[in-house]
């Protein structure tokens, strides 16, 4: 698979930041979201698409999970050396891994998830509190009701965008990129330690 990742190290936790199909791993509110993982000690892996992927004619998002956020998500899972703790955390697009967590028991951030694709909603109405949510009430992707409805911790931020920006006004998109920073900061910090 080709894809590319950059690696800010830490110890044997590893967390795998999957972005959306337009939204970089470098964009706020990833880039937080590795910043607050990565001071706890976390080695976090960035990753970055070929292409600008996009479901398109001839193409679903059912296709983009099968065909590129799954199996990049897995060759680097399966890459990994004696992993203590693996957390998968996907913005938009890279919430089509959130199948994948869930099969592997493994934790997952997932930022505005899109929950308006038939399988990511029934998966995220079987979440428990080893995985978060968080989205805005603005985003047509975001659904309060199968959120609310999953057992996942989670933070949903009024009026906020697919990209947790609230329209024409600065301060409220950086308090919400900041109250994401620390929810992602309080959900890996209550993580308990795998045998």
């Amino acid at each position: 698979m080709d894809f590319s990742t950059s690696v800010l190290d830490g110890d044997d936790r590893h967390a795998v930041l999957l972005p959306g199909g337009g939204y970089p791993a470098t964009a706020p509110l990833l880039w937080y979201t590795a910043a607050a993982l990565s001071y706890q000690g976390w080695t976090v892996h960035l990753v970055t698409w070929p292409v600008k992927p996009a479901a398109g004619p001839g193409s679903s998002l059912s296709e983009l999970a099968r065909d590129l956020v799954r199996p990049v998500a897995e060759e680097i899972i399966e890459s990994l050396v004696r992993p203590s703790r693996v957390l998968v955390a996907g913005k938009s697009l890279g919430s089509l891994a959130m199948p994948l967590a869930v099969e592997r028991g493994l934790p997952g951030i997932w930022l505005t998830p899109v929950l308006t694709e038939p399988k990511i909603a029934d998966t995220a109405r079987r979440l428990g509190q080893d995985h978060l949510l968080i989205g805005g009430t603005a985003d047509p992707l975001w659904d309060s009701t199968i959120a609310a409805a999953s057992g996942a911790s989670r933070l949903e931020v009024p009026d906020a965008d697919h990209s947790l920006q609230v329209e024409a006004d600065l301060q409220a998109t950086l308090a919400a990129i900041v109250a994401a920073a620390h929810a992602v900061d309080d959900f890996a910090r209550a993580l308990q330690p795998t045998a």
